[in-house]
């Protein structure tokens, strides 16, 4: 905990630093993936809020916050003997990451803080497009076992709309 409340402020500290801050909201459509062979992923959704600090041409900092839903449908026994149980997860993340920024293109990685349902900080992917006021993306991210019990990953893809 000692070590979010320092990347925050580290955050903080460089937002009031920067010369190019970019703020707006998003919408994402989840598709997560899990490993199991008897457990099917629905389509989900996240909607949230991200800044963009530019730190130089070349490297930029994104913080983001999410309100996120999932479901799994498990499929259990054989025959007349078989059944499902339905699991649904909401929770917020908090994305940090470190991008590159090679003209509208940004390559990012990084790190999410999850709260609720799912309480882990897991590794993220982001690849995005930016236009003047949209932006257009695809996110990797490896939740791990902490859902379901089975390796579970989430592969998203957002539009973006900057505010100021």
């Amino acid at each position: 905990m000692k070590k979010l409340i320092l990347l925050i402020c580290l955050f903080t500290f460089s937002a009031t630093q920067a010369q190019d801050l970019f703020g707006g909201v998003k919408f994402s459509l989840n598709m997560p993936s899990v490993s199991g062979s008897s457990t099917d992923a629905d389509l989900g959704f996240s909607i949230g809020y991200f800044e963009t600090m530019y730190l130089s041409e070349s490297f930029a900092l994104e913080g983001e916050i999410n309100y996120t839903t999932m479901s799994w449908e498990t499929t259990f026994g054989s025959g007349d003997q078989s059944g499902t149980d339905t699991y649904d997860a909401s929770f917020i993340e908090i994305p940090l990451m470190a991008k590159y920024v090679m003209d509208n293109f940004h390559l990012a990685a990084g790190l999410q803080l999850n709260f609720g349902d799912m309480s882990n900080t897991v590794p993220l992917f982001d690849v995005s497009y930016h236009t003047e006021s949209f932006r257009y993306g695809a996110r990797y991210v490896a939740y791990g076992e902490d859902l379901v019990g089975e390796s579970t990953t989430n592969y998203s893809f957002y539009i973006g709309y900057t505010l100021f």
